[in-house]
């Protein structure tokens, strides 16, 4: 039934992994547009790093963000390998139940 929509699955699967790979390129461009900067305590022996990028662009400096863009490209290219699959699978199905008949 959700299968008579292998086209709308292909592009969903496509933009997922496009959504992950813009914000993987906006977090890469954060890093290396504005430096990260090491500041350690003497007393404590513990390190803090804060990052100099303006307020905005500082809070998409955090490892969720990194694992949540990851985590869309592979869906996204999860769901596009299905489809293609699904699809590839129906077309020989299709081609074998005419050649029999």
């Amino acid at each position: 039934m959700v299968m008579r929509h292998v086209g709308v699955i292909l592009k969903l699967g496509g933009v997922l992994a496009l959504l992950g790979s813009i914000i993987l390129i906006i977090f890469a461009y954060a890093l290396l547009a504005y430096p990260i900067e090491k500041i350690c305590s003497p007393t404590t022996n513990k390190c803090e790093f804060i990052s100099k990028s303006p307020e905005v662009l500082g809070s998409l400096i955090n490892p969720y963000l990194l694992v949540t863009s990851l985590l869309l490209i592979a869906g996204g290219v999860g769901i596009f390998r299905f489809a293609l699959w699904y699809q590839y699978k129906n077309a020989n199905h299709a081609t074998h139940e005419n050649d029999r008949g």
